[in-house]
């Protein structure tokens, strides 16, 4: 950003230079007022250049940069019109900086925005977030860890469905739905908006339908969270028992 920055000062200084003016000093005013602003007011100011051409022609003298020529010139025809044709020489010349200042800008923008290193077509780059997930396993030992917001690849290696009674089919939405209504009930029921809280055995079914969503779910980062959450409420439930 920086480096953008003081690229298009010294672009609008030379602009400005170009225009009659003093180039270093408007270079230090892109740089304390912004590019943008010194643009505008460069745009206000007459062009100095172009004021001194249109004068020395109008007093029939030639015009060389910065010198007035005292060498008068051949008579003008009636049709050539020399205010029009220096301000369409004026106009052309702003477009042309501005050209050149859009397309820096987007060069640097570019450059600014391209990843360093080889780019592998066959494998796009992970996101942070998948690095994150696929570098995250989940245990016991790092359950203090668990974050809704970092989604492992998998579930953690001891939450595994005992063997028992087999539940019933549900769709992942299902499931999901199903633990969030306990951790709903609970909920209720700490605050006294419901006397019956739910029981271990609904907790414990909840987290083993929870676990049967397949990773690859689209549903599988929410049910990751409303796991964490009713893990929680398991034990707060069985504590409650006591």
């Amino acid at each position: 950003m920086i480096i953008l920055w003081i690229v298009l000062s010294i672009v609008i200084g030379v602009a400005a230079t170009a225009r009659g003016r003093n180039g270093i000093g408007w270079f230090f005013i892109s740089i304390f007022l912004s590019p943008i602003i010194a643009v505008l007011l460069l745009l206000v100011f007459p062009n100095l250049k172009q004021e001194a051409l249109l004068r020395s022609i109008a007093e029939g003298r030639g015009y060389d940069g910065g010198r007035v020529l005292v060498t008068p010139e051949p008579p003008l025809r009636e049709d050539f019109r020399p205010a029009e044709r220096t301000s369409r020489s004026g106009i052309g010349a702003f477009i042309g900086s501005m050209v050149i200042v859009i397309a820096i800008a987007a060069t640097l923008f570019m450059v600014a925005n391209t990843p360093d290193g080889p780019i592998d077509s066959s494998s796009p780059p992970l996101s942070k977030a998948n690095l994150e997930r696929a570098s995250f396993i989940p245990t016991v030992e790092n359950e203090r860890q668990w974050s809704p917001h970092i989604v492992p690849a998998q579930w953690p290696g001891f939450s595994v469905v005992s063997d028992g009674k087999p539940l019933s089919h549900k769709t992942d939405h299902d499931k999901l739905m199903l633990a969030k209504r306990v951790i709903n009930r609970w909920t209720d029921y700490t605050v006294h908006k419901i006397k019956k809280r739910p029981t271990a055995s609904e907790s414990d079914i909840a987290i083993k339908y929870l676990l049967t969503i397949d990773p690859s779910s689209p549903v599988f980062a929410d049910a990751w969270g409303t796991f964490i959450q009713l893990r929680r409420v398991d034990r707060e439930i069985a504590n409650s028992a006591y």
